[in-house]
């Protein structure tokens, strides 16, 4: 971590040049972006990303990112779709405070935005889940530190998102990744399926699969040869281009395999990872044990809420463990059934188990300097206009995920109902709307991009969203899906009506 220590050090310096010697606009996002800041809406504060690994998260961490909170972003935090937490609303001139004490607890915001390796993403309830293939937990711990150690990591023509998922379910969203991988195990060996070369946003792509099988201890080749090939031949010139599927559009999918071959084996040469983590730790002791999911509104947590679930936590005379979740929330993991109905009633006034109640949405044009539409605004009044309706209404839709743009931090596109912004001209102006996006889903070998199949106003998507539920509801019973194609036709008509 030597390199992110210089860097966090030397941000003080850099924060001041910039206040006291504006540089040009680009080259000012360039190097904040590279710290984890990026500048809001409102041009004197600053969101600040920090580092979750996997999404691992102690007690003791959240202890500190509470009190930093309310030290230097109004006493919030926001849980992110890449299993990060983000401080909003912080001055410039506050973030070199904030980043030396963050890498006092070993928390760093260096590299979690700009042209680098991203937060490694993992399966939310690897270690826990009943149903897992094994825990990817270790490994994806394993990769982020090396590669945190490895310069060219902060050097790459565009973002690096790694995955692994500890299932064919894909809870990581594997096969949408720069390079995912989904645990397998084939004659009795612990290993991965490969995928490489998705990615949501402008030119979306699904992942291709890169290998079947590969021994669970091959990984790091795989992510080594894959971050080398992305440096020396991803666009440097073009940023709209510069995504590693850009390679895999201007290469073809046999040459782009050959090629990433010849850099997999050149790997192995050039890299010596010793002790490879090939063995996942034991599992927790999960039996009469539960987990409970927590969704604050739109990923936003006050900290007065966040420090009644920690002194709870705190409470129990047993452990727990907590991950960060890749849909703006996060897992309580390891509680007994009785404790995490009690936790489940403390958060009941701002999170609930309905889909519908949690849709995942950007921060929209409120806080972000590109964004189009207000997501955030339109996700609260999606959760209003169900407020009053009952569970067997509520119950017939699916996570709603909502994009302020084309860029997808929403993730319209894997969501089986998602909306992405755009500005949309009419007689009486300028609006916003939003188009609709059916059918997106995740899972090995069979992941789907949404459907796009028109747009509506954003005033209008509430009440469509309820006319769909109470359309659900009313049709024989069948998975959402199921339900889409059979009721195009009504469907349509009720777009229109609209």
């Amino acid at each position: 971590m030597k390199n992110i220590v210089i860097y966090t050090k030397n941000h003080r310096l850099k924060v001041r040049e910039i206040l006291n010697s504006p540089p040009a606009p680009a080259e000012k996002k360039k190097y904040l972006s590279s710290m984890g800041i990026y500048e809001e809406r409102n041009t004197n504060t600053y969101m600040t990303r920090v580092r979750n690994p996997a999404g691992v998260v102690t007690l003791q961490e959240l202890k500190i990112i509470a009190k930093l909170a309310d030290l230097y972003s109004g006493g919030e935090i926001h849980f992110t779709t890449r299993q990060d937490i983000q401080f909003h609303k912080v001055k410039l001139e506050h973030t070199p405070d904030l980043a030396e004490k963050l890498m006092e607890a070993n928390l760093y915001t260096r590299g979690s935005g700009g042209n680098g390796i991203r937060n490694i993403a993992c399966s939310p309830l690897s270690g826990f889940d009943r149903d897992e293939v094994f825990d990817v937990t270790p490994l994806a711990l394993q990769a982020m530190d090396y590669l945190l150690n490895d310069i060219d990591s902060f050097e790459l023509p565009r973002k690096f998102k790694i995955a692994f998922s500890n299932s064919p379910k894909d809870t990581a969203y594997a096969t949408i990744s720069d390079l995912g991988f989904i645990a397998k195990i084939k004659d009795n060996q612990k290993g991965f399926e490969v995928y490489a070369a998705g990615g949501l946003g402008k030119n979306p792509a699904t992942a291709i699969k890169l290998a079947d099988f590969i021994p669970a201890a091959d990984s790091l080749y795989y992510i080594f040869a894959m971050k080398d090939f992305f440096y020396r031949e991803g666009d440097r010139e073009n940023r709209n281009k510069a995504r590693i599927r850009y390679i895999l559009f201007r290469l073809g999918r046999e040459e782009f395999k050959n090629r990433f071959g010849r850099y997999l084996e050149k790997a192995r040469n050039k890299y010596n990872f010793s002790h490879p983590e090939t063995d996942s730790a034991p599992h927790e002791d999960r039996d009469d044990l539960t987990h409970i999911y927590i969704h604050p509104e739109n990923g936003f947590l006050n900290t007065k809420r966040l420090n009644e679930i920690i002194n709870f936590i705190e409470n129990l005379d047993y452990k727990t463990t907590i991950r960060l979740a890749n849909t703006q929330g996060f897992y309580i993991r390891g509680l007994k059934p009785e404790d995490a109905q009690k936790l489940a009633q403390i958060t009941s006034c701002y999170t609930s188990p309905y889909d519908i109640d949690n849709p995942v949405t950007c921060v929209g044009a409120s806080i972000c300097k590109i964004g189009l539409c207000r997501s955030k605004e339109l996700a609260f009044e999606i959760k209003e206009r169900f407020r009053n309706t009952g569970p067997a209404i509520k119950s017939k839709l699916p996570k709603v995920f909502i994009s302020g743009c084309h860029n997808s931090c929403g993730q319209h596109q894997i969501g089986q109902i998602g909306f992405c912004g755009k500005l949309a001209k009419t007689p009486d102006g300028i609006i916003e709307s939003y188009d609709v996006f059916f059918n997106g889903k995740t899972r090995a070998g069979k992941t789907k991009l949404g459907e796009n199949t028109g747009e509506l106003p954003a005033g209008k998507i509430p009440d469509f969203l309820l006319e769909l539920a109470n359309l659900k509801h009313q049709s024989a019973p069948a998975g959402f899906e199921e339900f889409l194609e059979k009721e195009k036709t009504k469907i349509e008509a009720l777009k229109n009506e609209l």
